[in-house]
């Protein structure tokens, strides 16, 4: 069977897009992208429609050589190359050019990634209170052993 390559490619960036995934993510990369070929010319994914500007933002083509990537030296990245069957390439092309047709339609949105920051932040605070409260629970509990604690000796130089 006839094998194509299909290309993942992991991006950590400096942006402050990138800052909030990190955040709520903790992951060494924040974004993805798809390529069909090893150039990285036609990379899908969803992003800043407009290099200076955080929104609009949503399903774009974009290459390694211009824009965001284009800009950064030193950006953290991986690439993995998937080899797959040409049918299912054939499909994964379909699907990426219908959904570059219909872009309009594959919005990206940022309250959710701001909810869900907020949403971390706020478990890791309960989380920590949870933890203050374990211990006062701790300590409260070894004070009543130690209170409750009967040496099993008279102290004979009383």
């Amino acid at each position: 069977m006839k094998t194509k390559s299909v290309y993942i490619l992991l991006t950590k960036s400096t942006t402050i897009c990138s800052k909030m995934v990190y955040m709520a993510t903790k992951s060494e990369y924040t974004h993805a992208a798809i390529s069909l070929d090893n150039s990285f010319d036609g990379l899908y994914t969803f992003s800043r429609k407009y290099k200076r500007l955080l929104l609009p933002a949503g399903f774009v083509r974009e290459s390694v050589y211009d824009g965001i990537m284009g800009d950064s030296d030193d950006m953290n990245c991986a690439v993995y190359e998937i080899e797959v069957s040409n049918r299912t390439y054939k499909k994964l092309e379909r699907l990426l050019n219908h959904m570059e047709y219909h872009k309009d339609k594959y919005r990206y949105s940022m309250p959710p990634l701001r909810d869900t920051v907020r949403l971390i932040h706020r478990i890791e605070r309960n989380l920590h209170i949870l933890q203050e409260v374990h211990i006062l629970v701790l300590l409260q509990a070894l004070r009543r052993q130690v209170q409750q604690f009967r040496p099993p000796f008279r102290n004979i130089f009383l």
